[in-house]
């Protein structure tokens, strides 16, 4: 179980970074500049949010876990996960791992 959880902290720090890398898309539009600055801050927060999370809160698994949540759940509502229909990949890739690693770290203190 350690091993998965140890797995599932690092998944959500490159699932952060791919994120971060993701929104340098909003650059090369034929907008303007600041509109193109505007997308990328907007853009870059999910990745920035998980990125720091997880690194400030590697050693601790009582914060974590509970910070890990909410931000599974904010983005739940954020991304629009409960259109089942069209978001099914975003559920598997963003929400099941952070619930997850929720879930298997409130199972442990148990």
């Amino acid at each position: 179980m350690e091993l998965l959880k140890k797995f599932l902290k690092y998944y959500m720090f490159l699932l952060g970074a791919f994120i971060v890398l993701m929104a340098f898309d909003c650059f090369g539009t034929s907008e303007t500049f600041w509109y193109e600055l505007a997308c990328f801050g907007i853009s870059i927060l999910p990745g920035v949010a998980i990125v720091l999370v997880v690194w400030f809160l590697r050693h601790k698994d009582h914060v974590l876990r509970w910070i890990t949540l909410a931000l599974a759940i904010g983005f739940f509502i954020l991304f629009k996960m409960y259109h089942f229909s069209d978001q099914w990949p975003i559920i598997l890739i963003i929400f099941i791992p952070m619930t997850s690693y929720s879930l298997l770290a409130f199972m442990k203190n148990k």
